[in-house]
C-alpha cells in the first residue's frame, strides 16, 4: 500500500490503528439489553474506521477533515446495516462458540433481541431482518439526497455512494462466505481471484456488482 499510495496508506492505517483501539471486539465482554445501545457500539466494532481506510485508498477518495464528522452521520444507517448483517448471519457460529465456551451471553443483536423483549429465536430474528431493512432504506434516501447537494464536497458524495455498493456487497459476502456458512466452500471464481487476483476489466466486476444486487433483492434487502 505504501509503495502504491503512501499519503493515503498513511491515513488508511492510522484509521485502522483507530478501530484496533476503539474496536475489534474491545467491549465483547459487555452484555447489552437494549437494541438501540447495542448498535451504537456495533457500528465501531465492525470497523467503521477501517471501512473508511479501505474505501479512501481503494478509491482515492479524499474527504476533507471538516467533513469527517459528517460522513460518519450520513453513513450511520449503512454502518448499522453492516454490523447487523453480520450478526444475522454469524448468530449459528457465535451462538455455538458460547455454548462451547460455557459464555453468559452473546454479544449479537439477536441474542440483545431475545433477553431485551423475552422472544424466542425466530421472532428475533424477524425483528433484526425487519431493522437491517430499514437501516438499508435509510442509507438509499441519504444517497439520493446527497446527488442533490450542492454544500459537500464531491469526496463526500462519492464515498456516500460507495458505501451503498459497500453495504450491498457485504450482504453477499455474509451470506455466501464459509467463515459464516460451514456448508459453502469458495467457488471457482472466488479460487481464480484469490489465485490470481481479481480482474481489471471493468465489465467483469460490473457483472459481480449486479449479481449481488440481484441476491439482495431475492432476499429482500433492497
Amino acid at each position: 500500500m505504501l509503495a502504491v499510495d503512501k499519503p493515503r496508506a498513511l491515513r488508511t492505517i492510522a484509521m485502522w490503528a483507530e478501530f484496533l483501539t476503539t474496536g475489534a471486539g474491545r467491549r465483547n465482554h459487555i452484555e447489552f439489553h437494549d437494541l438501540d445501545q447495542f448498535m451504537q457500539y456495533r457500528v465501531l466494532d465492525v470497523g467503521k474506521m477501517y471501512w473508511v481506510g479501505v474505501l479512501t485508498f481503494g478509491m482515492a477518495i479524499d474527504i476533507p477533515d471538516h467533513e469527517m464528522d459528517l460522513c460518519s452521520e450520513l453513513c450511520h444507517a449503512a454502518w448499522l446495516s453492516c454490523g447487523l448483517i453480520n450478526d444475522l448471519y454469524s448468530w449459528p457460529k457465535e451462538r455455538k462458540a458460547a455454548v462451547d465456551s460455557g459464555a453468559s451471553h452473546v454479544n449479537n443483536a439477536v441474542w440483545v433481541l431475545m433477553r431485551q423483549h423475552g422472544i424466542d429465536e425466530p421472532a428475533a430474528i424477524a425483528r433484526l431482518k425487519d431493522r437491517i431493512r430499514s437501516c438499508m432504506a435509510q442509507h438509499l434516501v441519504v444517497v439520493e439526497q446527497c446527488k442533490h447537494r450542492t454544500n459537500i464536497s464531491l469526496q463526500l458524495r462519492r464515498f456516500v455512494e460507495a458505501m451503498e455498493y459497500s453495504m450491498v456487497a457485504n450482504v453477499v459476502f455474509s451470506g455466501e462466505c464459509p467463515r459464516y456458512n460451514y456448508q459453502r466452500g469458495f467457488n471457482e471464481r472466488q479460487l481464480g481471484w484469490m489465485k490470481g487476483g481479481t480482474p481489471s476489466e471493468p465489465g467483469i466486476m460490473g457483472r459481480a456488482e449486479t449479481q449481488e444486487r440481484m441476491v439482495c433483492r431475492s432476499e429482500g434487502w433492497l
